[in-house]
């Protein structure tokens, strides 16, 4: 940053010192030849004009030890505005694009063709897809009433859709170009703050609380219940929590060589590398507590975890585009990622049971969603993922510009954890290290999964 608070410094008294000679003379000069008796007031014979190759000199001009430059000439200029026609190298135009080599980068929106890196920072406002998963707390309000699937007063509280709320992130882009702006390298990288979503609640028994089975020992929905109360079978009381956690990020290592150009556009090809992590998490807990018929404080505590890892790792191709109006400019990008998807899903569950005042808990391998589906599963796919951007700029300052925009991501194969849940239970397996139960299964799904949001930005070419 102080490499850029210089060259602004350094900008901004060149130019000032440049305006107030211009100011006082309203005329500049090029060309350095001497001027004498006889000669026109560029030295030069009156009948030649801007642009002309050729030219007439007066040997007397010149001594044995002096040379005769060749190809030189002198013009005058009056003094043009900054604004509308804008210096850019050796040259003015209305527009840098149109004054530079054909070959030269040059930042449109900034209007300065000895830019050649670039340094952009955004806060991102975007908005996953919802993951999907089982409802997993209902209550019911019903004096004596269940919280079962089907039930009288039955209200879901968590699940179904998890995640539709707008979450921040960061991304950066920093490069360089080269070969007179015909080749760019340059890395970007970014991320979104962990989604974290969640549920909890306890209760005394007035309100029914649990969680939604389909209970393959019976052969219909029930529940496993944390808190429940009808005055006849045993008062539970307890609680129910859930909480889950989706984290995204993203670094890309890339060239861009220049497709096309023009007065006030820019096309690059762009290629490279691509890697991208997606992870979820679902920690669920249970607790429930007999207090009444009998009041023999038998605690029950289930938990039940489940984790998704996702690691792309691939190549990147596409386009950027950039055309420029003045101070505003388009930036559009469009590209899709190819590569492998490495999946790993892994999922682990626990339960305990003790009487209060009695022995130690007795301690089982499994909770209620976890019990011999429990383990780590790997894969990989071959997955892709489109992307596109579309971003206002506005040039508020040399080399700085504000900017917002929209981005849209999609990835083809994304393993999440709420997919992973089969709420199919045998609930013979609940509390016992005795055996194997064929339910809940073990499963590995993916599906199509994306982000979109908005981008609000500042960048600095220079």
């Amino acid at each position: 940053m102080k490499r850029i608070f210089r060259a602004l410094t350094m900008a901004a008294t060149i130019a000032g010192f440049s305006a107030t000679a211009a100011n006082a003379q309203q005329t500049m000069r090029a060309g350095d030849l001497p001027t004498s008796a006889g000669a026109t007031t560029s030295g030069y014979s009156s009948t030649q004009s801007i642009g002309d190759s050729l030219y007439t000199v007066d040997p007397a001009l010149y001594g044995n030890g002096q040379i005769q430059p060749a190809g030189h000439r002198s013009s005058t200029r009056g003094l043009r505005s900054r604004i509308g026609s804008q210096a850019c190298g050796d040259c003015y135009s209305d527009s840098c694009q149109g004054g530079c080599k054909p070959t030269r980068r040059s930042s449109l929106a900034d209007g300065d063709c000895n830019e050649d890196t670039w340094l952009r920072a955004e806060l991102l406002l975007w908005f996953p897809q919802a993951r999907r998963s089982p409802v997993l707390a209902a209550t019911n309000a019903l004096p004596g009433g269940l919280p079962v699937v089907g039930q009288a007063g039955y209200t879901p509280q968590f699940g179904g859709e998890i995640g539709t709320g707008l979450e921040t992130g960061f991304r950066a882009d920093v490069g360089k170009y080269f070969a007179d702006g015909q080749l760019g390298l340059g890395a970007r990288l970014w991320f979104l703050s962990d989604a974290e979503e969640g549920y909890s609640a306890s209760s005394n028994g007035d309100v029914g609380l649990g969680l939604p089975i389909f209970d393959t020992q019976f052969g219909g929905e029930s529940a496993v219940l944390a808190a429940f109360d009808d005055g006849v079978n045993p008062e539970l009381n307890g609680s129910l929590s859930i909480d889950t956690e989706l984290s995204i990020a993203s670094s890309e290592f890339y060239a861009r060589l220049l497709f096309a150009q023009g007065k006030d556009y820019r096309v690059d090809m762009i290629g490279g590398y691509s890697y991208f992590n997606i992870e979820d998490d679902l920690q669920l807990n249970l607790n429930a507590v007999r207090v009444a018929r009998p009041a023999d404080g038998l605690t029950r505590n289930f938990s039940d975890h489940f984790n998704t890892t996702n690691n792309f790792h691939g190549g990147q191709i596409g386009f950027e585009n950039l055309v420029t109006r003045g101070r505003f400019s388009i930036r559009t990008l469009t590209k899709v990622h190819l590569g492998n998807m490495s999946q790993r899903v892994e999922i682990d569950g626990s339960s305990q049971r003790f009487f209060a005042g009695g022995p130690a808990p007795e301690q089982f391998d499994g909770g209620i969603l976890a019990m011999d589906n429990q383990g780590v599963q790997r894969r990989d796919v071959f997955a892709f993922a489109p992307e596109a951007n579309f971003k206002l700029n506005y040039r508020m300052r040399n080399y700085v510009n504000f900017s917002v925009g929209y981005t849209f991501i999609y990835w083809n194969h994304v393993a999440l954890a709420g997919d992973q849940i089969d709420r199919n239970v045998d609930t013979s397996g609940l509390l016992s290290n005795a055996g194997t139960v064929a339910s809940p299964s073990r499963k590995f799904e993916d599906r199509g999964f994306f982000v979109q949001g908005i981008d609000l930005g500042v960048s600095v070419d220079y």
